[in-house]
């Protein structure tokens, strides 16, 4: 669902529109800072231009757009951005940006139809909140698109951010960080590709290439041939049932296709995201990088937060990474460079060597940085949490993951039943000694105490506990109190003769 969207021009109508209101290119970009009135040929005018850059909620995003673009600008100055490559001209290029904003649309229309896009109002709020922090302004006048947020069932951590202003965070990504100003500067980051143009400027650049530009073609068939297939996957895997409703049932039943099916197809609409223009080269991740650590320092926040974010989501990176993950991933600098791009000072410097240092003063307030734990943020994010904890522990097999993230719920003093249903399932598969048996008995007796009505996962999980510990008195009248519910109200799975089965087996 989308989280924040302004207004959503991206129809071939209302692009054609804009190129007729446009006719006039701007000009190619020349030595040193062009001016508005040059830049738009006067079809677009200065004052407009001025119009938006004086808006204070737009000061440090105007100053972005108008160094990328080289246009004359008073205003503040935004260390580390390159200017737009002159081959490509200063130019709305807005065939161009059709053709990305279609692709764009067809990736989200695919996460809509498929179910991997995560809906919870109270969320979508949160983001918003978040997103005005970062950008309360407008996109430049005469930009078609518009910032908006949504979130992907995806354990992965990592986000993206389309050339339609149309941002994607993973739950993974969410999940593993631990104050709302690291995720500040994630967003921070993802807004810096969309203002750069990055999209764009890599689209043209593959243009100017013949040979990238057939490759492109033929990638961009096997892209709708991936994604139109994705269907008949589904069927094949079973269907795309809910993620958490899978993840109970997993253990029990041997059932996982419906997880299955969530990360099949996540796996095969990231590797269409190269052709949607949301894989970005190395230069131009660490471009947006710098972006971000000035919107922090512009803010009065630290410079190291967007590092202390990709310190948080490494651990979690490294184990649960698939395939696809690693190949998205490939396009990203390693975070010891990203970290001494931000924080580091030139030692020295020479055609194509540039040597940097990290001053310890720098490193010390990253540490401080990463000591920080904002329960708060755990608390807007729990549902997310608890996603990214079963996907973890039913996709991947990474129980030490999963009870961390749920360890945070618990912390919080406010875990949902469903989650400490899951803490006692993925703790029994950690251990069968006495303290993991006495830790999974306590999350069962903590989620009886706020339930107010039977609860199939529980009753099935207190079934299995307390037959492993001998108490098959226990375990018996769980299961009898499992038949007692609606069979609607359980999975089909488990039926009554397979109830009566067990029930006989623990006499």
């Amino acid at each position: 669902m989308a989280i924040y969207e302004r207004s959503k021009p991206r129809t071939k109508l209302i692009l054609s529109l804009f190129a007729l209101c446009m006719i006039m290119p701007w000009a190619v970009l020349a030595q040193g800072s062009v001016s508005v009135t040059q830049t738009y040929g006067g079809v677009f005018s200065e004052s407009r231009m001025n119009e938006w850059r004086s808006n204070p909620q737009n000061e440090f995003w105007a100053a972005v757009f108008s160094q990328r673009y080289g246009l004359a600008y008073d205003g503040r100055q935004v260390p580390g951005i390159n200017p737009i490559p002159s081959e490509i001209g200063i130019s709305w290029h807005y065939d161009v940006r059709e053709e990305l904003y279609q692709e764009a649309s067809e990736i989200m229309d695919y996460y809509k139809r498929n179910g991997l896009l995560y809906e919870d109002p109270f969320l979508e709020d949160y983001l918003q909140r978040l997103l005005l922090d970062v950008c309360p302004g407008s996109m430049p006048p005469g930009r078609p698109g518009s910032l908006s947020i949504w979130v992907l069932r995806d354990s992965s951590p990592n986000a993206f951010a389309l050339p339609n202003g149309t941002i994607v965070l993973n739950a993974g990504l969410i999940s593993n960080l631990r104050t709302a100003d690291e995720l500040r500067a994630v967003i921070a980051h993802e807004v810096a590709h969309i203002f750069l143009d990055h999209s764009v400027e890599a689209r043209i650049q593959e243009q100017l290439d013949a040979q990238a530009e057939a490759r492109r073609v033929r990638r961009r068939a096997a892209t709708a041939a991936i994604l139109g297939s994705f269907a008949a996957g589904l069927a094949a895997y079973g269907g795309g049932a809910g993620i958490e409703d899978v993840a109970l049932a997993a253990a029990y039943t041997g059932v996982v296709a419906g997880a299955v099916s969530v990360e099949y197809g996540l796996d095969r609409a990231k590797s269409a995201l190269l052709e949607a223009g949301a894989l970005h080269s190395q230069a131009q991740e660490l471009q947006a990088d710098m972006v971000s650590a000035e919107w922090a320092h512009f803010n009065g926040k630290p410079k190291a937060l967007f590092i202390a974010a990709l310190k948080r989501a490494e651990p979690a990176r490294q184990s649960s990474a698939s395939a696809a993950d690693l190949s998205v991933y490939a396009s990203h600098p390693p975070v010891s460079v990203r970290q001494s791009n931000i924080l580091g000072q030139t030692l020295a410097s020479s055609p194509g060597v540039t040597v940097r240092s990290v001053d310890s003063d720098a490193l010390t307030g990253l540490d401080s940085l990463l000591a920080l734990v904002d329960v708060e943020y755990d608390r807007e994010n729990a549902s997310l949490i608890e996603l990214s904890a079963a996907i973890s522990a039913d996709v991947y097999g990474d129980y030490d993951t999963s009870i961390k993230l749920l360890t945070r719920l618990i912390q919080t003093g406010s875990p949902t039943a469903s989650a400490l249903v899951l803490a006692s399932r993925v703790n029994r598969h950690m251990g069968h000694d006495d303290d993991f048996n006495q830790r999974s008995k306590t999350f069962i007796e903590e989620a009886e105490s706020i339930v107010t009505v039977p609860r199939w996962d529980l009753l099935i999980e207190k079934a299995v506990l307390f037959s492993r510990i001998g108490r098959n008195d226990v375990a018996r009248q769980a299961l009898q109190e499992l038949l007692e519910i609606d069979e609607s109200d359980r999975p089909p799975t488990f039926t009554k003769e397979w109830i009566g089965m067990h029930m006989e087996r623990l006499r």
